[in-house]
């Protein structure tokens, strides 16, 4: 067998080595950070999300490569159609002038008490993980935005379409001249419909648990060996 972690990656080996379709299977990774949390815990978290201001989370080690630009410009484009919107960088930021709607949180190490504590905190606050990527494999933070029940608006480069599923944990985009209006439109929706926002919050954590975890991955590759 030879296992990939996205349809994106399997695909590849069989178009540039002719592999037999039948040994390639694909198995999803899941997140890098505890969770201990359930559903009644994921109904608390959104229901306590402000509905006066939009929080965005934007998590990266490459700025122009997961489109933290575009991060911006989802910012900018619903703050400029009257939905107040923050968006905190947790990461590398910007070497150019950030507006004022824009924070950077700097970097949160997952291998201290108070990284991991940054990163908890952040989650719980945002109601969307934004994630432009212009180039990705499979970023995890996906498992681990939906392990707080947050749905993540991403683009549909390489391995991200494995880890979301439309409407389900989130919103995969093409990059196009029409991403960030299309981005900022699902989002404004969700946000002017309370009961939607919550059911995507609570779908995003079943994807969490009964997809994009540890277990159900060692137990898919268990079945398969």
């Amino acid at each position: 067998l030879a296992i990939y972690s996205s349809d994106w990656a399997a695909a590849t080996a069989i178009k540039n080595y002719q592999v037999d379709p039948s040994k390639v299977k694909v198995v999803p990774f899941g997140p890098n950070v505890e969770c201990s949390r359930d559903m009644e815990n994921i109904r608390t978290i959104a229901g306590r999300k402000r509905k006066d201001t939009c929080k965005l989370l934007f998590i990266n080690t490459e700025w122009h490569r997961k489109g933290g630009d575009i991060a911006v410009d989802i910012a900018r484009f619903l703050n400029k159609n009257g939905l107040k919107t923050e968006l905190t960088i947790l990461g590398y930021g910007s070497k150019n002038t950030v507006p004022d709607f824009v924070s950077w949180a700097g970097y949160a190490s997952k291998k201290t008490v108070q990284g991991r504590a940054t990163i908890d905190r952040l989650f719980i606050d945002s109601h969307f993980l934004v994630l432009p990527s212009r180039a990705d494999c499979v970023p995890v933070v996906i498992a681990e935005a939906n392990s707080y029940g947050v749905p993540v608006i991403s683009s549909d480069v390489g391995g991200i379409p494995t880890g979301i599923q439309e409407g389900v944990n989130g919103f995969a985009f093409p990059h196009s001249n029409q991403f960030v209006e299309r981005a900022s439109n699902v989002i404004l929706r969700l946000m002017q419909n309370t009961a939607d926002y919550q059911d995507l919050a609570t779908s995003s954590f079943m994807e969490y648990a009964d997809r994009l975890n540890w277990k159900t991955s060692a137990r898919r590759v268990h079945e398969l060996l």
